[in-house]
């Protein structure tokens, strides 16, 4: 169901990495990294505070101290300005909720009550009587809070709906906010409940200390603060638990999450996986099709689970590696703005790398004219450049087997390892002369259209037209070699152990190729028959293919796909 606009979800907390992979859009500014509940964020940490690792037996020290850490404190105090900013907008009769969710034990939370409770009267008390400068000292910390987080905060978020004031106003209402917290354990052992209808009158403010209870199910009022250091590696028990995603209208500007950077990545790493998941359904919809027709995939994570074993029973892990494979396009979208979208990304390819790389021959013809009709071939391409178009070239949602974000994923997680820096690129067309060739124009490179047998991809709705176009296979075997030294070819020839006379195929070729050399081919296609006639001046359809090397370890992708998708991965 499409999210109502108001609606905060997680990737309106968390943002959303960029199509390219490389760079996150910015999700609110609400979020707040903390360090000190443990010694170290690594989940087998035994020692602090709060550490990942301890049983029902921990008793949480500050440094060797029966109290809460300074970060703990500071959200607090932030529960206590978030009320106080709450009543001058006029919402104090609204409910506001504090979650404290450290650990599952219920042992452990009682002492995480007491110090929490302990906190809370302490800062009543000094609000109230003060002692030797305590309030002024207090005060300060508060209005310095105020100053160095909340300000700039709300003039992030810039919300008509969530007006500025000036501490004078807020320090008026500090008090009356403070006062009116109360504490309570939310467990199965605790008598304490959340009762918020007996409050709906006058308004709830507390700070709901619990575990498992308050996970899942349990409805949180007003969630203005967050403490949240509990990791789990499933990606839905985790999202169950992240419970400040809701309606927040009127007071976002005010909601903070505390939380370690590592757990921050985990929600970041699954509200994209979600997000990407969401696309494919609203695909599916788009395009008439039904789970029983159209297969499903998650991103998967090194560390986290997608969900319980037993509920992935009838998935499989897909390794997304590219290590001595082709990877070609075989279905084109029929949509006349994705043609001329891939054929404006192939000639923005062709005008940088023309400006640079060195026009080169195919080192296996070095008896025969340098030239031959319509193929052009360029070395020392950037991988930057190559990482570009696979960035601004569309694949349809049926093209499976090639997805240019993946592939531009992989590339980069190849680069990053040190791999697939050194480029080729070869446009593979035909003599433009030749009788019946259409000729077409890339940055001033002129090639004659090669021709591919092709069927239409229907969706389900009735009396459609096609959506796309599929081929049984774009490159001529042939291809892959232009990029490799006579050493290297003449290596593939004695894997491929056909004798003399013989070409060493695709396999071979790859295996032959160095680790860090990868070639880039691009096929102009007539559309004949596709979207009509075409006259040489207009797009022409752009297919490619890359051919990896197949003799190095690669870092793959990995994906967590159900039985539908692995069956269309087969076909």
């Amino acid at each position: 169901m499409p999210t109502p606009s108001n609606y905060i979800g997680p990737d309106t907390v968390f943002g959303l990495m960029d199509d390219d992979g490389e760079s996150r859009q910015l999700g609110l500014p609400i979020v707040r990294f903390i360090s000190d509940y443990a010694v170290t964020d690594d989940p087998k940490e035994s020692i602090g505070w709060m550490p990942p690792k301890h049983d029902r037996s921990h008793v949480p020290l500050h440094h060797g101290n029966n109290e809460v850490p300074p970060s703990l404190k500071k959200a607090t105090i932030a529960f206590i300005l978030g009320c106080a900013v709450r009543i001058l907008r006029g919402q104090e009769t609204k409910h506001n909720s504090m979650l404290i969710h450290v650990t599952r034990f219920v042992d452990v939370q009682e002492h995480i009550y007491e110090q929490v409770s302990s906190l809370m009267r302490d800062i009543q008390q000094k609000l109230l009587y003060g002692e030797d400068g305590s309030k002024n000292k207090l005060l300060q910390e508060i209005h310095d809070l105020w100053l160095s987080d909340f300000i700039p905060t709300n003039v992030k978020i810039n919300d008509e709906q969530c007006p500025k004031y000036e501490w004078a106003e807020v320090a008026e209402k500090i008090l009356a906010s403070a006062q009116s917290i109360l504490v309570r354990r939310i467990n199965g052992s605790a008598g304490d409940v959340l009762d918020y209808e007996k409050h709906k009158k006058a308004g709830l403010n507390v700070i709901a200390i619990g575990g498992d209870k308050l996970s899942r199910g349990l409805t949180l009022e007003g969630l203005t603060v967050s403490y949240f250091t509990r990791p789990t590696r499933m990606y839905d028990t985790l999202m169950q638990m992240g419970r400040w995603f809701g309606y927040r209208d009127g007071f976002i500007d005010v909601c903070r999450l505390y939380a370690p950077s590592s757990l921050i990545e985990w929600f970041e790493h699954i509200t994209d996986a979600s997000e990407q998941l969401r696309r494919e359904f609203l695909l599916m919809c788009e395009m008439g099709e039904t789970p029983a027709t159209y297969g499903q995939r998650v991103k998967t994570h090194p560390v986290l689970m997608v969900t319980s074993q037993v509920k992935m029973r009838y998935t499989t892990e897909l390794t997304c590696s590219y290590q001595g494979a082709i990877s070609e396009t075989i279905v084109y979208s029929r949509s006349k703005s994705d043609v001329e979208k891939n054929y404006s990304a192939t000639q923005a390819l062709i005008a940088k790398i023309k400006s640079y790389a060195a026009m080169s021959r195919n080192p296996l013809r070095e008896n025969k004219p340098r030239d031959i009709p319509g193929k052009f071939m360029w070395a020392g391409v950037n991988s930057d450049d190559v990482l570009d178009f696979l960035k601004s070239y569309i694949t349809p949602p049926h093209a499976r087997r090639v997805n240019t974000a993946l592939l531009a994923q992989y590339i980069q997680n190849q680069i990053d390892n040190g791999d697939l820096n050194k480029w080729s690129v070869f446009i593979a067309g035909k003599d433009p002369s030749s009788n019946e060739t259409v000729a077409a124009d890339i940055s001033g490179f002129t090639t004659g259209l090669l021709e591919r047998n092709n069927h239409p991809i229907l969706s389900q709705k009735p009396d459609s037209e096609p959506l796309f176009y599929r081929i049984r296979r774009l490159v001529s075997p042939a291809d892959e070699s232009w990029d490799l030294t006579a050493t290297q070819y003449q290596y593939a020839l004695s894997l491929s152990g056909n004798g003399v006379g013989a070409r060493a195929g695709g396999e071979e070729i790859r295996v032959a190729r160095d680790k860090s050399q990868a070639l880039l081919i691009l096929y102009p296609l007539a559309n004949k028959d596709w979207t009509g006639p075409l006259e040489e001046t207009e797009n022409c359809y752009i297919g490619f293919a890359i051919s990896f090397p197949g003799n190095k370890s690669d870092k793959p992708i990995k994906y967590r796909v159900n039985q539908v998708y692995q069956g269309q991965m087969d076909d």
